[in-house]
């Protein structure tokens, strides 16, 4: 990812948190289905007029009434989110608008043959993303249920609305290409927010090692580490027949000194030649502090 993408995606992802309370932040699971209705709404905030203008362009301005009606319900969904903190609500309030939006299209446009009748697939496949495995599959039997009943009332003699469409090929042709369209729009969001996920764990699992091979007070690396690469670079030694060097450094009479004027002077101490070590270093050099232990010499005064 380039850095105007990186930009832009910090800024879209700074604006999707903003309706999520901060108390959805905690977990990594809850955030992102947090993030998956604010991306499913921008989703049907772009693609719903554009469908909306087609079917009026089509004659069929009912359906246009409709499909604007339902985004409009599936863009409060996250100002419900910000305002309750309750991703299952503003989930099913979504879901609902999406179900009703292509069973009721689908029901006007000819029963089970009409274009929109695979759109009915969104409705399990954003559970999915939006609340997980319950979600999709009661959501899928909706779906089911939905073409099924469409269905029977066709083949029971039950007489369907007739609609204005008469370029039905067309139709066919919109439905289709924005079904490829927003399927893959939205595991475009899916895929960013995940990405974004990952380098936050990256960065934070970097942070860890960090301190867990660094020394608090001097910020130079710890008896851990040192012993680590003691192992390391004796195996390298013996496997390559090259000899490493290390050198050990005490500081006299630092007892004294943390007797005398404090543990804070002592600090002072401590962090001074670290500082100056760890500045003057090659590339291939490492320092590390290895006291804590009080040796005999030390409990004498040294």
């Amino acid at each position: 990812m380039n850095s105007t993408s990186a930009r832009w995606s910090s800024r879209y992802l700074a604006a999707a948190h903003w309706f999520i309370p901060a108390g959805l932040h905690q977990q990594a699971q809850t955030l992102t289905r947090a993030e998956n209705v604010v991306n499913a709404a921008l989703l049907a905030a772009t693609a719903g007029p554009f469908y909306a203008l087609a079917y009026y362009l089509l004659g069929f301005g009912a359906a246009a009434t409709e499909i604007l009606l339902c985004c409009a319900f599936m863009l409060t969904s996250p100002v419900l989110l910000r305002v309750s903190g309750s991703i299952g609500a503003a989930r099913e309030l979504f879901l609902c608008a999406l179900f009703f939006n292509f069973t009721w299209l689908s029901y006007h446009l000819g029963g089970i043959s009409a274009p929109t009748a695979s759109w009915l697939v969104t409705g399990p496949l954003v559970a999915t993303f939006l609340g997980g495995v319950w979600s999709a599959l009661f959501w899928l039997a909706m779906s089911c249920g939905a073409a099924s009943l469409i269905y029977m009332l066709a083949a029971g003699g039950h007489a369907l609305p007739q609609h204005p469409v008469s370029d039905m090929a067309l139709l066919y042709l919109v439905c289709h290409l924005g079904l490829f369209v927003v399927v893959l729009v939205f595991a475009l969001l899916f895929e960013l927010t995940k990405t974004q996920g990952f380098v936050k764990l990256e960065q934070a699992l970097g942070t860890i090692n960090e301190l867990a091979i660094r020394d608090e007070l001097t910020g130079v690396h710890n008896r851990r580490y040192l012993i680590s690469l003691i192992e390391r670079e004796k195996e390298r030694s013996d496997r390559t027949s090259r000899a490493f060097c290390l050198c050990l450094l005490d500081i006299d009479f630092f007892k004294r000194i943390n007797d005398t004027y404090g543990h804070s002077a002592g600090d002072t101490v401590l962090r001074s030649p670290s500082s100056n070590l760890k500045d003057g270093q090659k590339v291939e050099m490492a320092t590390a502090r290895v006291a804590s232990a009080t040796t005999p010499q030390q409990a004498k005064g040294k």
